[in-house]
């Protein structure tokens, strides 16, 4: 039988290594793959219209064996619209000749001919022309080689049984009770003749003028100009690279918003598409290149930040699956996000070429699929080219503004940027700061005019600022290098962003109320800049805002841990239930037991004190936490004469290596610590610290029982006075 589709000799081909279909029975010819073929062909007679020709190589003696001649037997046969690879433990032996005659082959020659790789489905979705069926677990390895061909993660239907030690092909007779997986025969059979039917009806719709070259995205298409005169600069390896796929992804994904919403007005919160981009794998592995897939990601989330109608996973975020083999649903759940970027990239001599594909969570379906490639020499046409497309295509989304803000960001020298590059892939720990400090300072000598390197140093540098030694801290604050950068490019939404916690932290809570909301005024629907307005709210005494702001962060970005904080705001607002569900969402933390100990202690459940404070102890005997956990034990025993001379070293603490505050929050809560064991002299110090340092929470001081016995004395009144005409010129200016 034809294909339903002329020039071709089948619809769909059956690859699979022979000893998949080994008989359970010597002597009989019913093994897996025989049995799944016939259930196939029975679904799709029920399923499809008119019928479909499959090339299912039965009998070992009338198939593709080894001797025959491969280019012969297999160019046409191998000329089918499908390809159906059925994916074990050993069909991945690169050896074998199923992987490397029939996997590789159709690959290269569905990427080759008319139809291209990817097809293009009735709902806008893109599905490729291999589909596989995945019948056992696979280990790392094998995932690697078969992401590194199908350039991207395999999408699979899964026909596997499994219990406890068992990884073995799913029956028709397994009860689906008793299999982990929940899968039934007859139900996985039944999508993959649906999916069949969804390819098939796509291919036979008639083929777009638009569409650009094979297998390739009419709105992704990238292609290498050559314009002679062109100077080589840094912009060559990255740049044209990251606004396309910024300018890809953002217009995908403007394709779920509501068109009928007017343009100049901010979609509402229920309309905003949440993205993560994750790191990108090394196709091969190499110690000189490995930090690239991290670096690439960092740089795309920088791109997208700017897009209104996009709220984008952060850097930290994703630094978890970076090197790592992931399951994308299991992304998508832990970052609840509607979609995912994902791939792999090459990096050799003057070229990266990078595989990428963007998933829509919501069913794990791929949406877009493409391969762009960056040759240093040409990359500065190809940026210039993608900006222009990016202003066509997404005018409704980024404003000509908004553009020349992204275009600001270019580095001048590549080997400055190489140093960048590296920095960003340096763990977030006091010492992985420390070594990208070192790293980012050598990039800063070279090009001193990149201002995504001055805000990486000050944020490394604010790391090291609140959990290094004093030994460890730099001379310079980040606020300086932040500054630096805004110097460069005053809509730099990182610089902004960070800036505003650290002048909070510093007493320049205004400057931080309007760098943050310019932040807000760039990205409306930016989680972090929500969440740090909520922050400085904090710090003014504005409970209630504070918890507003923080929980709207929240519904963009669920679940998150960086928001963890909103526990302290809710239980600085009276609010202790709320304070336990927000502390929560650092679950099991040191931190987390940590600011349980207040609302325990002030609850008077000094049972529930004291098992928090001995695990904190037990899991953390020489940290600051302990500490604080010795406190509350001694409180509760009534012997606070040692832990009172100890409570100095948290204040010694809050000091940088010149001898000035760090945070004027922190200040305020030894005030609370030397409050618990009776020490109204420590108390009076650090609230006195904290207000002058920013930190002015006027209802909190003029309401808290545990401060009410020092209303009458004079150093607290003044201490009031003073929170008191702070909070209110906040309230007439920013209220």
């Amino acid at each position: 039988m034809a294909s339903i589709l002329p020039g071709y000799e089948y619809d769909i081909f059956i690859s699979y290594r022979q000893n998949d279909n080994k008989p359970a029975t010597a002597g009989r010819r019913d093994g897996w793959v025989t049995n799944f073929v016939e259930a196939l062909k029975n679904e799709l007679e029920a399923t499809l219209k008119n019928p479909v020709s499959i090339y299912f190589d039965e009998n070992p003696h009338d198939g593709l064996l080894e001797t025959h001649q491969v280019d012969a037997s297999l160019k046409k046969k191998l000329k089918c619209l499908i390809l159906i690879p059925i994916i074990s433990q050993t069909y991945c032996d690169t050896k074998s000749f199923a992987y490397e005659h029939e996997f590789l082959a159709f690959n290269k020659m569905a990427a080759s001919d008319e139809l291209g790789m990817n097809i293009t489905l009735a709902n806008g979705n893109v599905a490729s022309r291999v589909l596989p069926v995945k019948i056992h677990d696979l280990d790392n390895e094998d995932q690697r080689i078969l992401a590194e061909e199908l350039r991207g993660p395999m999408r699979s239907i899964d026909f596997i049984y499994k219990e406890p030690g068992v990884n073995r092909p799913l029956k028709p007779s397994d009860d689906r009770n008793l299999n982990n997986e929940k899968t039934d025969y007859h139900n996985q059979i039944n999508k993959v003749a649906n999916a069949l039917k969804e390819i098939g009806n796509a291919m036979l719709q008639p083929v777009s003028t638009e569409k650009d070259s094979v297998g390739k995205s009419p709105t992704a298409k990238v292609a290498n100009p050559s314009i002679s005169g062109t100077k080589f600069t840094v912009k060559s390896i990255f740049i044209g690279m990251l606004v396309v796929l910024a300018a890809a992804i953002s217009y995908l994904l403007y394709l779920n918003i509501d068109s009928n919403s007017a343009s100049t007005s901010l979609p509402e919160l229920n309309t905003i598409q949440s993205i993560a981009i994750l790191p990108f794998s090394n196709t091969k592995p190499d110690p000189d290149s490995d930090y690239l897939g991290f670096a690439i990601a960092n740089q795309i989330i920088g791109q997208l930040d700017y897009n209104k109608n996009l709220t984008v996973r952060p850097s930290s975020a994703i630094r978890k699956y970076n090197q790592i083999t992931f399951d994308t649903r299991e992304v998508a759940d832990d970052l609840k996000v509607n979609y995912i970027l994902t791939g792999n990239y090459l990096k050799v001599n003057n070229v990266i070429r990078l595989d990428i594909e963007l998933v829509d969570a919501t069913n794990n379906s791929g949406i877009w699929r493409d391969e762009l490639e960056v040759d240093f020499i040409n990359a500065f046409e190809l940026q210039d080219m993608v900006a222009q497309k990016v202003s066509d295509r997404l005018k409704t989304e980024f404003s000509a503004e908004e553009l020349n803000t992204i275009s600001i960001d270019v580095p001048s020298n590549p080997f400055a940027y190489d140093y960048y590059l590296r920095s960003l892939s340096f763990p977030l720990s006091v010492e992985g700061c420390l070594a990208a400090i070192d790293v980012l300072q050598k990039s800063l000598a070279l090009d001193s005019t990149y201002a995504p390197a001055y805000v990486e140093i000050g944020a490394r540098i604010q790391r090291v600022l609140l959990y290094g030694s004093k030994s460890q801290r730099q001379p310079h604050r980040p606020t300086f290098y932040y500054q630096k950068a805004l110097d460069l490019n005053g809509n730099q939404i990182d610089a902004l962003i960070n800036s505003s916690s650290r002048y909070a932290e510093t007493g320049r809570i205004n400057e931080a109320v309007v760098t943050i909301r310019k932040a807000l005024q760039l990205n409306p629907n930016n989680a972090h800049a929500h969440f740090y307005l909520g922050y400085i709210y904090r710090y003014a005494g504005f409970m209630e805002e504070s918890i507003k702001e923080m929980e709207l962060a929240l519904k963009l970005y669920p679940a998150n841990p960086d928001f963890r904080s909103l526990g302290i705001s809710c239980m600085l607002g009276g609010y202790d239930n709320k304070a336990l569900e927000a502390l929560a969402l650092d679950n099991g933390s040191i931190w987390e037991l940590g600011w349980q100990l207040p609302i325990f202690y002030d609850r008077e459940d000094f049972d529930k004190a004291i098992s928090i404070s001995n695990n904190i102890i037990e899991r953390d005997s020489a940290g600051v936490w302990s500490l604080i956990a010795q406190v509350y034990l001694s409180a509760i025993d009534g012997n606070t004469k040692d832990v009172t001379a100890q409570l100095r070293k948290l204040e010694e603490l809050n000091l940088d290596s010149e001898g000035n505050i760090i945070d004027g929050e922190y200040s305020f809560f030894n005030a609370l610590y030397y409050s618990v064991l009776g020490d109204d002299e420590g108390v009076l110090r650090c609230l006195r610290k904290a207000v002058d340092n920013g930190y002015f929470n006027y209802p909190f001081l003029k309401n808290n029982p545990r401060y009410k016995h020092l209303h009458t004395n004079d150093t607290y009144k003044v201490i009031l006075s003073i929170a008191k005409t702070k909070h209110e010129a906040f309230k007439q200016k920013f209220f």
